[in-house]
Parts: C-alpha cells; structure tokens; sequence
C-alpha cells in the first residue's frame, strides 16, 4: 500500500468492528484548507514571493526529512529489543501492540509530508521559473489558490504528526 493510502487509511482507524473517522483530523488536513483555498479565490487575494515560500517549505522539508530517519532508525530499535527479548527467552513484559503501529503511522505521516513539502518546493519554484508570476513576483489566482490549499495541507499534516508523536511518547512513557 502507498504512503497516501497508508496516510488516508490512518484517518479512518479500524475500531473493534469498523472504522472511525477522526474528524479532528480531516478537518485540520482537508476541511481548513479548502477553506483557506476559496477565501483566495472569493476574496481575489494574489500570494508573491516564491522564493520565501520555496525557503521557507524547504527547510521545514529537510527538518521533516531527519525527522523520518529518526522515526526509521526509533522503529528499527523497537523490533531488535524485541527480537533479542524474544531469543534470550527471557520473559517479555507486556508488549503493546499500539506502539509499533504508532511508529508506523508516524513514519508514514513524515515521509507524506516531507514528500508534499518537496512538491510545494517545486510547484512554487518551477512556477516562478517559468515566469507564471507577474514582473512583481505575484501569481495569478488560481495559482495562489492551489498554493495556499497546499501550504495549509502540509500545516495540517505537521499538526497531526506532532499529535501522533505525541500519542506514541505517552505510550512509550507509560510502557515504561
């Protein structure tokens, strides 16, 4: 399954017998940025200055970029102290089944989001490269709308997994 689909799938959790959706979620992810995209349009407000916005996403692209290979190298840690608990035959403490799978959704919701600031990183700068900006810098409409949906889709996507780490740091605590 791809990192989207993984990502959606996290949106709607499989509960005892079906899924619930977190609306929190999809409302921070989804429901706010399309808001954020039609006031553009409704309100004919132009965003400029690409290469602010190309810095800006690109930094926060590189830290949700480590940020992955620390969720990698957290989860890689969690199942070799399992496998060695497992081959010393000493007997395991109770083993949560949420942690790893809180790991996993972390991993996932950084490697989206780091993808999505590359993308933004991109889609701004090869805009402006290709002179989609007037002489001042400023895009046309539906342009800054786009813009500004996927900004607020990557800000939505930081909230949550900031939340997921969270989540999976107080079960990690309480493990212990």
């Amino acid at each position: 399954m791809g990192v989207f689909k993984q990502c959606l799938a996290m949106l709607a959790p499989v509960g005892r017998r079906h899924r619930h959706v977190d609306w929190i979620a999809v409302t921070c992810i989804f429901v706010i940025p399309i808001i954020c995209a039609a006031s553009t349009l409704m309100l004919k407000k132009r965003i400029g200055n690409a290469d602010i916005i190309v810095s800006g996403v690109g930094v926060l692209g590189g830290l949700l970029f480590a940020h992955a290979i620390f969720v990698f190298q957290l989860r890689m840690s969690y199942s070799d102290a399992k496998r060695r608990r497992s081959v010393d035959n000493s007997q395991p403490p109770m083993e949560k089944i949420a942690v790893p799978k809180m790991i996993d959704q972390m991993f996932y919701s950084v490697v989206y989001a780091s993808g999505l600031s590359l993308f933004i990183t991109l889609f701004v700068g090869m805009s402006s490269s290709f002179s989609l900006s007037d002489d001042k810098g400023i895009f046309p409409l539906a342009l800054s709308s786009i813009i500004v949906f996927l900004i607020a889709h990557l800000a939505g996507w930081v909230w949550y997994v900031m939340s997921i780490t969270v989540s999976a740091y107080k079960d990690l605590i309480k493990e212990l």
